[in-house]
């Protein structure tokens, strides 16, 4: 009698999860691809490129997040010309190494400049202090879905008093579903002491935007007004309904 056999055969399904890519600044000095440190401007062009620049070397092959190892309290960083856009999505964490938030500061930053422009869109800002920058202090363009949580705009790094932005605290410009804030006191951003608006969103795209739970045009206890120049929250040629303010 003939053998009979029977193949089995078992399918297995595999779920393959990345871990993250950490790329960690670790000076303070704004340099560009030079020297062994990686400098923040260093940080974005690698996380926008996918290469390892200056001294900054992607640890994973995940999501891109930029952590920082500076130090305790908040390590302020001296930007000396406009930072490279962000073309990719992105994490930028303050509150790591150590650290509460980090300063990025603007004074030296030169005419026109503004602290951090993001045109990948699906970016995360937590934990900065962004200040002194000629423009704005955060522009969102290009892309939305992003999101900032926990950052003093135009304001110092004890959130206690002004020291702003020449222009918007945060432009929302014709890019959908953005956060600033959000419903706990962790994520709550202070956007004061800017020379325009703390918080601008314009054109028609720019719908879907949540501003929420943030203190405007006060210290980081809402208690001390530090004012912006002009509006708190200036909404133009947009669609109102598309805009939720809690």
């Amino acid at each position: 009698m003939a053998a009979m056999f029977m193949v089995v055969v078992a399918f297995v399904s595999f779920k393959i999860v990345f871990a993250a890519t950490t790329i960690t600044v670790n000076t303070l000095v704004d340099e560009n691809g030079t020297g062994s440190a990686c400098s923040l401007r260093e940080a974005i062009i690698t996380a926008n490129t996918n290469l390892d620049t200056g001294g900054c070397v992607r640890s994973g092959t995940g999501e891109d997040i930029i952590e920082f190892d500076l130090g305790s309290g908040t390590p302020s960083i001296s930007i000396t010309a406009a930072l490279p856009i962000i073309t990719a999505p992105v994490t930028i964490n303050g509150n790591s190494g150590g650290a509460t938030r980090v300063e990025l500061n603007g004074a030296g930053a030169g005419a026109g400049s503004s602290g951090l422009t993001i045109s990948g869109g699906a970016s995360t800002i937590d934990a900065l202090v962004i200040n002194r920058f000629d423009s704005n202090g955060i522009v969102l363009t290009g892309s939305g879905s992003n999101l900032i949580t926990d950052s003093y705009i135009g304001v110092n790094a004890a959130g206690t008093g002004a020291v702003g932005n020449g222009e918007i605290g945060i432009l929302i410009d014709d890019v959908p579903a953005n956060t600033i804030g959000g419903a706990l006191a962790g994520e709550r951003n202070v956007i004061a002491g800017n020379f325009l608006d703390g918080i601008q969103i314009a054109g028609a795209n720019a719908t879907e935007n949540k501003i929420q739970g943030n203190y405007i045009g006060t210290d980081l206890l809402g208690t001390t007004d530090l004012g912006n120049g002009d509006n708190g929250i200036y909404i133009a040629d947009v669609a109102t309904k598309g805009c939720k303010n809690n």
